[in-house]
C-alpha cells in the first residue's frame, strides 16, 4: 500500500462459501515478503509484511511502509500496522491490533483490543474511544489477509468476512475468478488466481493475483477508487520463514 490509497488504503486493505476441500482450518507458512507500490507510472512507496509465530502459540502479522522516490523528497509517511492473533479450532482469532501512520499532515494511531470472554472489542482511533459487542468470527484489518490465503486454499469461490474497523463493523466481500498470468520482480507466473473484493454496491474495488505456490499470498494488487486513481503493489521478495503455524503449541477457541 502521495497516491492518497497508497497509504491510507492499499496497506489496509490487502490482500460463509461452499467449500470444496477440507473442513478444518488452513493455514498460511510464516513468510516475509517485500512490495513496490506504484501510482501514475511511479514507484511511490515500499511495503514489507511479516507473517511469524511466537513462543506461546500466538502469531503477529505486521506490515510496514514508507515512501520511495521522488514522494519522498515531498513526504516522509510511515505506516506500522499490526495483528496479535491465535488460531483456533475454526480459524483465526484477533488479540490486538495496532496501526501507526506519520509523516502526514493527519497521524494516525489506532488501537483494537478483543474481549473474547466478555464479547467485546475495545477501539481507540487518535483521542476517540469506543466499544462494541463482538460479534463470533470477527477479524481485523490485518489478519483478514491471510484469511483470504486460507480460503483459497480451501477451495472456496466466494468468502465474507465481518472486520472491527474505525469504530464499526464492516463486511468485506470477496469471488475468486479465473486464473491468469501475471509478471512480478520476483517471477512470471502463469497460474495466478484472480480474486476481487467490492464494496456493498458491487462496485469493483481490488484486485488481487494469488499463487498456489506461495499458499496464495497476493503477488500483485491494484486499487481503483472511485474517482478512478489506480495504485498497483507487485512483489519483490518472498522468503518462507521456519516454524509453521501448523505446530502451534496450545490452540484455545477463547481467551
Amino acid at each position: 500500500m502521495p497516491a492518497k490509497f497508497s497509504l491510507l488504503g492499499l496497506l489496509a486493505l490487502w490482500l460463509g462459501a461452499v467449500t470444496t476441500a477440507s473442513a478444518g482450518p488452513v493455514f498460511p507458512t510464516p513468510f516475509k515478503a517485500e512490495y513496490s507500490l506504484h501510482s501514475k507510472g511511479f514507484e511511490v512507496a515500499h511495503i514489507t509484511r511479516v507473517f511469524r509465530p511466537l513462543s506461546d502459540g500466538t502469531y503477529i502479522y505486521e506490515s510496514s511502509s514508507h515512501t520511495v522516490g521522488v514522494l519522498s523528497l515531498f513526504r516522509d509517511d510511515r505506516i506500522v500496522e499490526r495483528s496479535h492473533w491465535q488460531p483456533t479450532d475454526s480459524g483465526f482469532q484477533p488479540l490486538h491490533y495496532t496501526y501507526r501512520h506519520t509523516g502526514s499532515k493527519k497521524n494516525r494511531d489506532v488501537k483494537i483490543d478483543f474481549d473474547w470472554k466478555n464479547s467485546k472489542v475495545s477501539m481507540r482511533v487518535n483521542d476517540n474511544h469506543w466499544q462494541m459487542t463482538l460479534e463470533p468470527g470477527t477479524l481485523d484489518k490485518m489478519i483478514y489477509q491471510l484469511a483470504v490465503m486460507r480460503d483459497l486454499q480451501r477451495g472456496l469461490e466466494t468468502f465474507h468476512y465481518r472486520i472491527a474497523d474505525g469504530g464499526k463493523m464492516k463486511s468485506y466481500n470477496f469471488e475468486a475468478f479465473t486464473q491468469e498470468s501475471v509478471q512480478t520482480p520476483f517471477g512470471d507466473f502463469d497460474n495466478a488466481l484472480k480474486v476481487e473484493r467490492f464494496r456493498d454496491d458491487r462496485e469493483r474495488e481490488t484486485i488481487f493475483w494469488c499463487v498456489p505456490q506461495l499458499d496464495y499470498l497476493p503477488v500483485k494488487v491494484v486499487n481503483i477508487e472511485p474517482d478512478g486513481l489506480k495504485t498497483t503493489a507487485v512483489l519483490k521478495q518472498y522468503a518462507a520463514l521456519p516454524d509453521s503455524i501448523q505446530s502451534a503449541v496450545t490452540v484455545q477457541d477463547s481467551e
